[in-house]
Formats: structure tokens, C-alpha cells, sequence
């Protein structure tokens, strides 16, 4: 978000032209929309542009121009619209937020390193494997109720429950001291420097 101070309302705001000096770590910026709004009157407009302004991608171009789009274009894609913003949303979070998926394909304005995330996805790993091992072999009692059961092949029974739910809990409890921790040296790295 960018906030543009203006002695004056902006007006009538029909394009919007963008242009980067293709510098910097991660040269290549990819635009998804871009709304702007007047504080002063309210007014909104939007921009709908689904492009890279990258040297080295697409058409090449760092800077373009894009038109505002209508009253009657938002109306008719406003079911797409909300579509995109839902999809786009998900996709972005399963990106950010996933460990796993995280480790191939970082967010750009994370602070952690790759290194940082497979050693979480290791001590994750490991950890699930150790407290499962802490459960495994558990006598069950014959007797104990029954929730699902697939024929002879397989049954559910509430020990099973109770063992899992327990594993669970302990796994993420691990796993979240395990990133707090990783977040608190972040912290102290960043006020160090």
C-alpha cells in the first residue's frame, strides 16, 4: 500500500501509467490490480492489469499504462472478480503460509531463509515420527467403542482417536515452540543490525 499526500481531490482518475528501474534483489514485479482511492471524496477506481513489469518476463516492458476500468466492466465482472480475489487469495496463503510448499517457493517478503524453513520441515518431520513412536504398539482393549469400521479390514476405534489426538497436540506444540524460537532470533538478528 502506498499512500500519496495531495493538497487537492485527485479527480477524474482514467489511466494509470507504472515503471520501475528493474533493480534490487527480485527485479521482476508482477501486478495484480490496483485500486486507488481518494481520501478526500471517496472516490475509487480500479485498475485491473494481471501482468509482469519485468525485464526478463513476458513482454519485457517495465513500464506500462493501464485504463481504469468502467462502472459497467466492474458490474459485469464483479461474480469474476470475486472469483480471482478468492482463488488469488488461497493461492497466495497455501504459498505463505504452507511450511511444506514454502520451502520451494518462499514469499518474496519473508524474512526466513530456505535453510531456516526445511530445518522447520525436519524438526517436524522428526517429530511426528518420534511422539507416533511414543504411541505406537499401545495395547488396545477389545472392548473399547467402536466410531468407524470398514468391514474386518479396518476400525476406528476411540483409543485410536485418543492416541492421534494426543499426537497431534504434542506435534504442534513442539513445532510452534520450534518456530517461536525461530521468529525470536529473527527479532534479535534484525535489532542487532
Amino acid at each position: 500500500m502506498f499512500l500519496l499526500a495531495t493538497p487537492f481531490p485527485l479527480g477524474e482518475v482514467k489511466n494509470l501509467r507504472l515503471q520501475h528501474d528493474n533493480s534490487g534483489g527480485h527485479p521482476s514485479w508482477y501486478l495484480n490490480k490496483v485500486t486507488i482511492q481518494d481520501l478526500q471524496t471517496r472516490q475509487v477506481w480500479h485498475f485491473f492489469c494481471d501482468c509482469w513489469l519485468s525485464a526478463d518476463r513476458e513482454d519485457g516492458l517495465t513500464k506500462k499504462t493501464f485504463n481504469a476500468a468502467k462502472n459497467n466492466e466492474i458490474a459485469s465482472f464483479r461474480s469474476e472478480l470475486s472469483r480471482f480475489i478468492v482463488l488469488s487469495r488461497t493461492s497466495t496463503g497455501f504459498r505463505d503460509e504452507h511450511i511444506w510448499v514454502s520451502v520451494l517457493d518462499p514469499p518474496s517478503r519473508s524474512p526466513f531463509t530456505r535453510a531456516q524453513r526445511v530445518s522447520c520441515c525436519m524438526s517436524l518431520l522428526l517429530c511426528t515420527m518420534a511422539i507416533n513412536i511414543a504411541f505406537w504398539n499401545i495395547p488396545i482393549d477389545k472392548d473399547s467403542a467402536v466410531v468407524f469400521s470398514f468391514g474386518k479390514l479396518w476400525s476406528l476405534s476411540l483409543v485410536i482417536v485418543h492416541n492421534s489426538s494426543f499426537s497431534s497436540i504434542g506435534v504442534f506444540l513442539v513445532y510452534l515452540c520450534v518456530l517461536e524460537i525461530l521468529h525470536f532470533t529473527l527479532m534479535l538478528h534484525t535489532k542487532i543490525k
